[in-house]
């Protein structure tokens, strides 16, 4: 059995069969070859059919291949990137599909499509990419400028009475170098003139400014600053300037105001060379240093070459100064004929070579550095840095990078945390609290003094923007002052440090506030539709309407343990000590010795109108000028103030501050040295 007769050689020759294929082949494959019918051949040995199983050949379908584990006609691949594309775009890289042909492979890939490079756009006949003026903005206080390019950085000379905020450093090397759009047959960078806006330099870099203008005046990135002008957190790298008159790495003139900034190179000009500024007039200048060399003939310092009756706060310079007459190791000269001061000004002796200078005061090199020898830096009154604020503005050079000089901190929106109620932001310094208005529904919590002189973006004639109406969120002042808070919004409604308080704030302390708005004015918020606790201002408030010490309007509010003193007025209607309308809502704890006026003699001690309840408040007639108040209780100077006119406070009913809480919220001010002797929040120091 199994066998078959070969009668040519006479034997039994084993029986073949075929059989079909058993091995699993992938879609859009055939068997192929000896298999091409879908079997294979089995052979008999005697016992058995062999071989018991094989793998059969196969192979993939016409305009098939095999990768992977599957025959494929088609794939994703990267798109071509030879394109040609014109200069500043990308090719947009992505996958298209290719498909194959038996005998010729794959097909090639489409090519990808392209677009500009961020800060360009197309041009009109659609073949280039031309730059954007800037990187976004429209030049306004709410909406600056973004300059993030060194072409950017030149169209500010375009609109000089604009707004603008750095977001990238900026090399200007290529830029200003043979071929570069500003090299100017070798004389580098054209300094900007006249500029009256506000520039924020973001605390970006700008590195490698190069200017070799030998007979031209006011050399600088700026050429001058006018008194309206604001530059700010600018920091330069590597400047290499040459000029003539008026001659600084940061400004040639400064007549406006210049803050948080540095120079670091090497600069040479003829008079009025300075290492930041070289002639500083009825300016100001403050939280700023030079590690500039300086060269010049007259009038040359390491940070300020001549000052005229300027303001000069909190400033360094260490740069090798070389000059021929009035040469300074800080400032060349200073003629204060119409003002002017140095506060807390220091330069470097050794580095600078020089042992005087007209102003500032000079320590050795290792008094100026870390860990400043014997000296104590904030604290010690005659060392260096004294009251220099090392918490929000200045860090000390711990790991010498920057050869153990103070270094100003880098950019921090806040100072810690991460907006929630367990991390709440940390609102260090006036520009941090300028951030609040972008997280209005986070928590805050202040975590020192805070001056608003020293807001720049905002240093405009109408002073502090307040925080808009969509405020919902928690902050908390810790008791930390906010002192010198300016608006002059004469046309605009619900203006204070918060426009609409829709939140809650606690703890703000508010001194030497100056408030002018249209309706709804108050030193703390315009208006008030939620929750204030223990919370003050010192300060002066008008309008047209609506005005209190703290809020200019209370709508279904609450206010609890508060007081204002200073001045209300109002041109029409409702003038309050505390609140100027009251709509309804609670007021508990509070007081006023605050001096009210009206136009139409709408005014009140506490409140010119008030529909809702107030519980165990007061107010000084004596001051306020009128013993009305629609609410609360009006009591003479000497009973509002320590020692009460001898009465028990706050156990008498029938004094003022009757059943406030003296232990935990409340002190008596018994020397008069916090609060004129009215009892203060006890958080105040």
């Amino acid at each position: 059995t199994n066998y078959t007769w070969n009668n040519t050689d006479k034997s039994c020759d084993a029986d073949k069969r075929r059989v079909p294929c058993e091995n699993t082949i992938p879609d859009n494959a055939h068997y192929s070859g000896d298999n091409s019918d879908d079997q294979f051949e089995q052979t008999w040995d005697g016992s058995d059919w062999l071989p018991e199983t094989f793998d059969c050949d196969w192979e993939c379908d016409t305009d098939y291949v095999y990768e992977g584990v599957e025959c494929i006609h088609e794939k994703l691949v990267q798109c071509s990137t030879d394109n040609g594309n014109p200069d500043h775009s990308h090719d947009v890289i992505e996958d298209v599909t290719v498909t194959y042909t038996t005998g010729t492979g794959w097909s090639d890939p489409n090519k990808c499509d392209w677009e500009c490079n961020e800060y360009y756009v197309l041009s009109s006949g659609g073949d280039a990419c031309d730059e954007t003026e800037f990187a976004g903005g429209d030049g306004t206080y709410e909406t600056p400028y973004l300059v993030a390019t060194p072409f950017h950085l030149n169209n500010v000379r375009d609109h000089l009475t604009a707004h603008f905020l750095q977001i990238e450093d900026i090399d200007l090397e290529d830029y200003l170098s043979s071929g570069g759009d500003q090299y100017n047959s070798g004389e580098g960078w054209k300094p900007i003139p006249d500029f009256n806006g506000v520039f924020d330099g973001g605390k970006y870099v700008t590195a490698n400014l190069f200017i070799d203008r030998t007979t031209t005046d006011f050399i600088g990135l700026f050429g001058n600053i006018l008194p309206e002008g604001v530059v700010y957190n600018v920091y330069l790298e590597n400047v290499k300037i040459k000029g003539d008159g008026a001659t600084g790495s940061l400004a040639g003139q400064n007549n406006g105001l210049v803050a948080f900034s540095y120079a670091k190179g090497e600069l040479q000009g003829d008079d009025n060379v300075g290492g930041l500024i070289g002639d500083l007039r009825e300016g100001n200048l403050n939280n700023s240093y030079a590690m500039v060399d300086v060269k010049g003939d007259n009038y040359v310092g390491g940070l300020i070459g001549f000052n005229y009756s300027s303001y000069v706060l909190q400033t360094y310079s260490t740069g090798k100064v070389n000059g021929n007459t009035n040469t300074g190791g800080h400032t060349g000269y200073f003629n204060s004929s119409n003002g002017g001061e140095y506060v807390s000004s220091y330069w470097d002796k050794e580095a600078s070579g020089l042992a005087s200078s007209h102003a500032g005061t000079g320590f050795k090199t290792d008094e100026m550095t870390y860990d400043y020898d014997t000296w104590d830096p904030p604290n010690d009154e005659t060392g260096p840095y004294y009251n220099w604020n090392f918490d929000t503005i200045w860090m000390h050079d711990t790991k010498n990078l920057n050869n153990g000089y103070p270094v100003l901190r880098p950019q921090e929106e806040f100072f810690d945390g991460d907006g929630s109620e367990a991390q709440p932001f940390a609102v260090g310094s006036a520009v941090q609290l300028d951030h609040v208005r972008h997280h209005p529904d986070a928590y805050f919590a202040q975590v020192a003094d805070i001056d608003m002189r020293c807001v720049l973006r905002p240093s405009v004639p109408e002073g502090w923007d307040p925080i808009g109406k969509t405020f919902l969120g928690e902050y908390n002042g810790n008791g930390y002052v906010i002192e010198n808070l300016y608006i002059d919004r004469s046309d605009e409604n619900d203006v204070g440090l918060f426009e609409v308080n829709r939140g809650i704030i606690e703890n703000v302390r508010l001194l030497d506030a100056e408030v002018v708005g249209k309706g709804g004015v108050g030193c703390l918020a315009g208006v008030n539709e939620k929750e204030i606790y223990t919370s003050s201002c010192i300060g002066v408030i008008s309008a047209f309407s609506n005005a209190g010490g703290l809020i200019g309007t209370s709508r279904e509010a609450y206010e609890e343990s508060c007081y204002a003193r200073g001045e209300v007025a109002t041109d029409d209607d409702w003038a309050g000590g505390l609140v100027g309308y009251k709509y309804l809502g609670d007021t508990a704890g509070c007081y006023a010795a605050v001096a009210v006026k009206s136009g139409t003699n709408k005014e009140g001690g506490l409140f010119a109108y008030n529909s809702g309840t107030a519980k165990r408040c007061f107010f000084d007639y004596d001051v306020a000028g009128t013993s009305f108040s629609h609410g609360g209780e009006g009591f003479n100077t000497a009973a509002m103030t320590y020692d009460y006119k001898g009465a028990s406070v706050p156990d008498s009913s029938s004094a003022p501050y009757y059943e406030w809480d003296f232990d935990n919220v409340w002190d008596h001010d018994k020397t008069g040295e916090v609060n004129d002797y009215y009892p203060f929040l006890v958080y105040s120091k």
